[in-house]
């Protein structure tokens, strides 16, 4: 009787214990382009394969988990984020861009809050309309390659610093009109932190003079020409 209580009591003790831990979701999977799938699991989403994603007229096909990915995953071999593929993600904190990536879709990133920083490869090239508009949290954003092409309200809304290579820096007229357009908000800096374009303090204007000038004017020639001038 004993060992018949024991053994309920143990029984009953597993079936608590199993009830407490969470069982491990299991990866969902799907195609958002030709050759390239993705993967959500346990709040990351991973898109992988090659070439570039699909484009999304409205929502992407791990929309159901928008409220659950905290954190993107574009790996090597895609070339870009498709137009509106993590839109208004608000628990969106981290996103890993592949060594590939060269375009951010139209509003690829628009409204994601929790966004702080993007790493972009040598690769990158387009950022294209409102693909981070909006990004209330963004901070930095992170480019190794050449001066990329910045789209209508690429980044309206959002107050960020972009950091290019030292090594192989932007263009400085390119700079100051972006900084110029984006009326301040956008602040571009080298690698090394260092601001190549500070605008000139304007000049004070030259003091009238108060003294009349030393030297007499020039006189005029004492004689005449000694000949006229031919037709």
């Amino acid at each position: 009787m004993k060992h018949r209580m024991f053994a309920l009591v143990f029984c009953t003790a597993l079936a608590v214990l199993a009830l407490t831990i969470p069982a491990g979701a299991e990866a969902v999977t799907g195609t958002c382009g030709e050759g390239i799938e993705w993967t959500y699991e346990d709040g990351t989403l991973t898109v992988s394969g090659s070439g570039p994603m699909e484009n999304f007229e409205a929502a992407a096909p791990w929309d159901d988990y928008r409220g659950e990915i905290t954190k993107a995953v574009i790996s090597d071999g895609v070339t870009t984020v498709g137009d509106n593929a993590f839109r208004d993600y608000d628990a969106l904190q981290e996103v890993s861009i592949g060594n590939d990536v060269t375009t951010l879709g139209k509003g690829s990133f628009l409204g994601c809050d929790a966004l702080v920083r993007i790493h972009l490869p040598s690769s990158f090239r387009v950022f294209d309309e409102e693909c981070l508009r909006d990004c209330k949290s963004l901070t930095a954003i992170h480019c190794e390659g050449t001066f990329p092409s910045f789209r209508l309200n690429c980044l309206w809304g959002s107050s960020v610093k972009i950091y290019y290579p030292a090594s192989r820096p932007w263009p400085v007229k390119l700079v100051q009109e972006l900084e110029e357009n984006f009326g301040g908000r956008i602040e571009f800096l080298d690698s090394d932190g260092n601001d190549p374009y500070i605008p000139e303090e304007p000049t004070e204007a030259a003091p009238e003079a108060t003294t009349q000038p030393t030297t007499e004017p020039a006189t005029q020639p004492t004689t005449e020409p000694e000949t006229l001038p031919t037709a």
